[in-house]
């Protein structure tokens, strides 16, 4: 079985995988001391609360534009000063990252107001407060990183991308180890400086990769007009997708304490694999797709990807308490909670093969450029969403937030499985 896995896999692809591997192993570190710590209560409600915002508006950004970016950067080095127009692209994005912290720095505290529990006005406001503020500060840091990754990807070091899931963490242990002791207020600095960190870590990288950087220049109208044109779409769908994602957390808000927590529990073990698996695939194959164009390559990687995804599922099916029990099992867990969680994550592992092949499936809607099907594709999960939402969160509480994101996850694979079935046959014909 471990040899037709490595088989399938590209070298390259596999030496992102084993990065990303490394940095969610660290990330998932840090949630372990704060659950094992906290349990699921008030406290780790706020802990998943504080990250929610910034972290769904960073992912917004970096998987909205980052893939977007990477034929638009490939044809500008193409032509005669094409530098110079990546460079004006970067010096727009660090401006609008300087803008960006400004607002957000002023709406911290009716943000804070807005998704504060009553519990959490009353006991932990200022913790909240405090640390929200600090996490926003992701975002502007993620709006220069994705165009920054996009040049990246482009000059084939993909390595460079997955140190964004190890440095963040990696910062957030060490202020763990300094104090010795897990407080959110120590993990949240120890996140930030981990991010901006990464951000010097990209632009170290970019300096050896014989770009001629210049400071002096901004984006013209034209290429304002075709950045617009890469991203809006992109931008839009993830921006619907990760509205799913808040949607569900803030209705897991107002349904009980805990329920936050104890979702969080068992998505971040999904969305670690879904970030290994499919997120790997998609980052080293959009490079190779701009080039090759090969529905052989994408069909390739469609295979590898769900040939561990399945194994992964396996797993997760089998061994769901034993998982729950080794990551997060600790003086604040009950065994109810462990129950809970351990349903939940069984619900969502069912879904997980479809998770992770998106955003490998939805590669051609970029290569030819035909990004509004992603929007259309992330609309369609987000209104099938809602709708089981509506029909089965008060019913059924955590676990029926679990049953809308996996349905909603396995219809998100049809559209584009369905526009690969049609581009291999026209191929064929040809």
């Amino acid at each position: 079985m471990l040899k037709k896995i490595q088989s399938l896999l590209d070298l390259k692809v596999y030496r992102f995988m084993t990065l990303t591997l490394a940095g969610m192993v660290l990330s998932l570190l840090v949630d372990m001391l704060v659950f094992k710590k906290f349990g699921a209560g008030t406290i780790a409600d706020l802990y998943v609360l504080i990250n929610t915002i910034p972290l769904i508006l960073e992912g917004i950004i970096r998987e909205g534009t980052r893939t977007a970016l990477v034929p638009v950067f490939a044809e500008c080095r193409s032509q005669k000063g094409g530098d110079r127009q990546i460079s004006a692209v970067i010096n727009l994005s660090v401006l609008a990252g300087f803008i960006v912290m400004i607002v957000l720095w002023s709406s911290t505290g009716p943000l804070a107001q807005a998704l504060a529990t009553e519990q959490m006005r009353h006991e932990h406001y200022e913790l909240l407060e405090s640390c929200l503020g600090l996490l926003l500060l992701i975002i502007p840091l993620g709006i220069v990183g994705a165009v920054l990754a996009a040049m990246l990807v482009l000059c084939g070091e993909n390595g460079a991308l997955a140190q964004r899931n190890i440095i963040p963490p990696l910062f957030a242990m060490a202020v763990i180890a300094s104090q010795g002791d897990v407080t959110i207020a120590g993990v949240t600095k120890g996140t930030v400086a981990g991010y901006g960190a990464y951000i010097l870590f990209l632009v170290y990288k970019i300096r050896g990769k014989n770009f001629a950087y210049a400071v002096d220049v901004l984006p013209d109208r034209q290429l304002l007009d075709k950045l617009l044109g890469a991203v809006t779409w992109t931008v839009l769908s993830m921006a619907i997708g990760q509205g799913g994602r808040l949607l569900e957390r803030l209705v897991l808000t107002r349904l009980g304490v805990g329920l936050l927590a104890k979702y969080y529990m068992a998505f971040r073990i999904v969305a670690a694999i879904q970030t290994l698996v499919g997120h790997s695939f998609a980052v080293v194959g959009i490079n190779r797709l701009v080039r090759e164009n090969t529905v052989a390559m994408l069909l390739r990687n469609v295979k590898a990807g769900f040939v561990l995804a399945a194994a992964a599922t396996l797993v997760i099916e089998v061994f769901a308490k034993e998982i729950i029990v080794l990551l997060f099992g600790g003086e604040g867990m009950s065994p109810v909670a462990i129950n809970e969680v351990t349903t939940i994550l069984r619900i969502l592992g069912v879904g997980l093969v479809c998770q992770c092949l998106i955003p490998i499936l939805e590669l051609p809607f970029y290569t030819d450029k035909k990004t509004w099907l992603v929007t259309i594709n992330a609309l369609l999960m987000f209104v099938l969403k809602l709708l089981l939402l509506l029909a089965l969160a008060r019913m059924l509480m955590a676990e029926g937030v679990a049953i809308a994101a996996t349905v909603a996850a396995i219809a998100g694979c049809v559209l584009p499985a369905m526009y690969i079935y049609r581009l291999k046959n026209r191929k064929n014909d040809g």
